[in-house]
């Protein structure tokens, strides 16, 4: 019978096949199982993120606004290390998270953007510890990078004469909103406050 040699590629996977007489159904079985062993910690890591984001919005009450934030930090990490050719989150070190905060920075992403990644990779880490998935935390002894506090900017006279005046009089809402700006600018008071 005639040797044959048939390399397949996937993203994830090479399979070398040194056959005699294999049929077609078998190739097409033991690819799919190599595309299945090289996807499924991927899929399981997707699978966590959406317990994970279940587990914000639900338990711990988290604004739909930092749900999605910590869902996209997550899901870039996860991206990240399948790139690294992490499949199972079990494998990960300190060194990985590392390398991805590094990346970041390098890339250009505002400190308080990288703080925020920070953040949200530790809470997705000390939600699998709790619930069982992973048995350390990689990220214990990472520190967030000290975001720079700007002071305020100040308004010039003439900026602040050009506000005031802005309100029409004419009606409630205009002696109310004068009203306020007065209160705001006469008493140094913050928009917060």
């Amino acid at each position: 019978k005639k040797f044959q040699k048939s390399i397949y590629k996937s993203k994830k996977c090479v399979i070398i096949y040194k056959q005699y007489s294999c049929n077609v159904f078998e190739k097409k079985v033991t690819i799919l199982n190599c595309l299945y062993k090289s996807l499924r910690g991927k899929i399981l890591m997707n699978a966590y993120i959406g317990e994970y984001t279940d587990y914000m919005r639900n338990t711990c009450h988290k604004s739909a606004n930092t749900v999605e934030s910590y869902k996209r930090d997550i899901t870039q990490y996860i991206t990240y290390l399948s790139e690294l050719g992490i499949s199972n989150i079990k494998r990960t070190t300190q060194t990985n998270v590392l390398s991805y905060i590094m990346l970041l920075q390098k890339m250009g992403r505002a400190t308080s953007t990288v703080s925020r990644v920070i953040a949200s990779i530790r809470s997705y880490y000390l939600y699998l510890l709790r619930n069982g998935q992973i048995d350390s935390d990689p990220t214990t002894t990472l520190t967030s990078p000290r975001i720079e506090k700007k002071p305020p900017q100040a308004l010039t006279s003439n900026e602040v004469t050009l506000l005031l005046e802005q309100p029409k009089l004419s009606d409630n809402k205009g002696i109310r909103d004068k009203a306020m700006l007065e209160l705001l600018y006469a008493t140094g008071i913050r928009v917060s406050e």
